[in-house]
């Protein structure tokens, strides 16, 4: 599959393309309707909704759900790479923030916002009541996916709700807060939309969907309460179960409660052997050289942080023998993802043992949920810690000792970390929002001399800011 990369505030021209995602299910890219004509034909077919919605579906699954672009991992302290060099606005062994993180999201919102705008007068035969609802509720869970991540990354950002090319064009930044408040209100309507009942898991089918989105987002703001409902009322469904720990990233896994399937990378073996897992995959056969030359391994304080008899250290890392490691605890590598034919097509995949990448799953659930009632005002300790002991105990722990509620509170955010390593952005997320990554960043060796508070945000790319002068920089950026 080729990446397209289009700056979103300029009319979209996409080629067809075919990319096959897991179990066969295809994905077809149509152009998307560069104005209103344009726009009220494409929306009178239903083959050419269809075909729209699998390009949006392309965009938040190699642009929002995961990135392709950078290694979050790199930019927190879950990775270590010795060979990798340092930029001015990154630290120690981190990876220059790419233009195409910013451009990616936009895009995801510009095709958002155009199925937003045609569908609800769409009438096209076939677009029943249902596939309209559930074509919105995609649309505005994308849309909202892409902000949180742009205000994640970027703080505020130009709040963009139209497909318009000139309205676009010179939009100044919007507070954070309003931002969160329009995704709190899109996803809150996308669950609305959606039944209870599971459908396809590499779709956007069901209100559990945009409902782990929220609480994630209710999470960052420190909604607790907010946060707790949201968690309970996907555990409380009964519609997934935690697993194996050796099952957890298969594709029958029942704790998937969205996945976003295998991507092939037909001309890119690198880019092949890192998804899924984004950088994560560990590749199938000799991987000496592809580990030399692709795989940043766990930082010795990630590794560290696992405790003696923890499955997940035994099951979700490999020690490699790599040459250029000193410190054996510099060999251990994420080995989340098992099989990849993207390195060695001569592997043969056990049958039953198919994989699949993981966008979002139950333990996080039950770890949202745990932090929630150890944060909120009345301290929920004992629900806290039993959701916490869940976890463990799957991973074959034993119940924490953590007694008191900043105790427990570290206990979590410690557990997140040894649970949810090389799934998105979980980790760089946490130290900031817990206003730990001054402390946690600062005091790295190969990353202190770099480090500065502000980077705790990213530089908006100087090529946007040119392009709109309503837009100005992050504090601390030239």
């Amino acid at each position: 599959m080729k990446n397209i990369y289009i700056n979103p505030f300029k009319t979209l021209a996409i080629l067809f393309a075919l990319i096959t995602v897991s179990s066969c299910a295809k994905f077809l890219e149509t152009p998307m309707p560069t104005n209103s004509l344009a726009t009220k034909t494409a929306f009178s077919s239903k083959t050419t909704i269809d075909g729209m919605m699998n390009q949006m579906y392309i965009t938040f699954v190699n642009n929002v759900a995961i990135t392709t672009s950078f290694n979050m991992e790199a930019y927190a302290d879950n990775t270590y790479n010795p060979t990798s060099s340092s930029t001015p606005q990154t630290n120690g062994d981190q990876m220059p923030v790419p233009s195409a993180s910013w451009n990616n999201l936009y895009r995801a919102i510009y095709l958002a916002n155009t199925m937003l705008e045609g569908l609800p007068d769409a009438n096209a035969v076939g677009l029943t009541q249902i596939i309209r609802d559930q074509y919105i509720a995609a649309a505005l869970t994308v849309r909202s996916m892409a902000y949180f991540q742009l205000v994640r990354f970027y703080g505020d950002v130009p709040l963009l709700l139209t497909s318009d090319v000139e309205a676009n064009k010179f939009v100044a930044r919007t507070p954070k807060a309003e931002i969160y408040t329009k995704i709190e209100t899109d996803l809150k309507q996308a669950i609305t939309l959606l039944p209870a009942t599971l459908g396809a898991k590499y779709y956007i089918t069901n209100k559990y969907i945009p409902e782990a989105i929220l609480a994630n987002v209710y999470l960052t703001q420190g909604k607790w309460t907010d946060a707790e409902a949201a968690a309970t009322d996907i555990i409380g469904s009964g519609k997934f179960q935690l697993v194996n720990i050796a099952d957890v990233f298969l594709q029958k896994s029942a704790e998937t409660i969205m996945a976003t399937g295998y991507t092939q990378y037909a001309n890119d073996k690198a880019l092949q052997a890192a998804v899924p897992g984004a950088y994560g995959c560990l590749p199938a056969g000799s991987n000496k050289k592809a580990l030399e030359t692709s795989f940043p391994s766990l930082s010795e304080s990630l590794v560290t942080s696992f405790e003696t008899g923890d499955l997940r250290r035994t099951n979700w890392t490999i020690v490699s023998n790599t040459n250029g490691y000193s410190n054996p605890l510099n060999r251990v590598f994420s080995y989340k993802y098992k099989y990849n034919t993207g390195m060695d097509a001569t592997v043969v995949i056990p049958v039953g043992r198919e994989e699949d990448q993981k966008f979002m799953r139950l333990a996080e659930m039950y770890l949202v949920r745990a932090e929630a009632r150890a944060s909120k005002t009345s301290p929920d300790l004992t629900g806290a810690a039993a959701d916490l002991n869940l976890i463990r105990n799957r991973a074959g722990l034993v119940n924490t000792t953590a007694a008191t509620q900043s105790a427990l509170v570290d206990a979590i955010i410690k557990e997140r970390r040894v649970e949810l390593f090389y799934e998105g952005f979980s980790r760089w997320c946490d130290l900031v929002r817990t206003n730990k990554a001054d402390a946690i960043l600062g005091a790295i060796s190969y990353k202190a001399s770099n480090w500065k508070s502000h980077m705790k945000l990213f530089p908006i790319p100087v090529a946007e800011i040119q392009k709109n002068p309503e837009l100005t920089q992050n504090p601390g950026y030239n």
